[in-house]
């Protein structure tokens, strides 16, 4: 997502968004101390709007501003650390003794394994979104 008028170039602009992204990932798994979510899915329902939110504005360009997209950004990166924090400690909670270490090592793989194919699929959406006409 480019935002033309922004006074950033377009590489300052996706470092910003690395940056808050993070900045949100850090604030949601530093704060399972003071908020715990037993509804996991929830996350995941809100992280999917994200996504359609973010696919319409870089086919449409609707978001007039670049301050809406960095609070989606940052936004995702709450919902991203939270759904990744409170999955560990629920695990760490509800699995036996017996069960918690296969269920930690399937999360992760999982996590790990899905975040690679999201980036596979993601080379051939943003080559699908570039041949749109303008």
């Amino acid at each position: 997502m480019y935002f033309p008028g922004s006074g950033l170039s377009h590489s300052q602009q996706y470092r910003w968004y690395q940056f808050i992204y993070s900045i949100g990932v850090l604030i949601s798994r530093s704060s399972l101390h003071w908020i715990k979510i037993s509804q996991i899915k929830i996350l995941a329902l809100f992280q999917l709007l994200n996504f359609i939110l973010a696919l319409f504005q870089s086919i449409f360009w609707s978001v007039p501003m670049i301050w809406l997209i960095f609070l989606l950004i940052f936004w995702e990166g709450l919902l991203g650390g939270a759904a990744y924090v409170n999955t560990f400690y629920r695990i760490s909670l509800e699995s036996s003794a017996r069960e918690k270490e296969f269920s930690l090592g399937v999360s992760s793989l999982a996590d790990s394994g899905f975040i690679g194919l999201a980036g596979f699929v993601s080379i051939y959406l943003h080559t699908w979104i570039c041949a749109l006409p303008v």
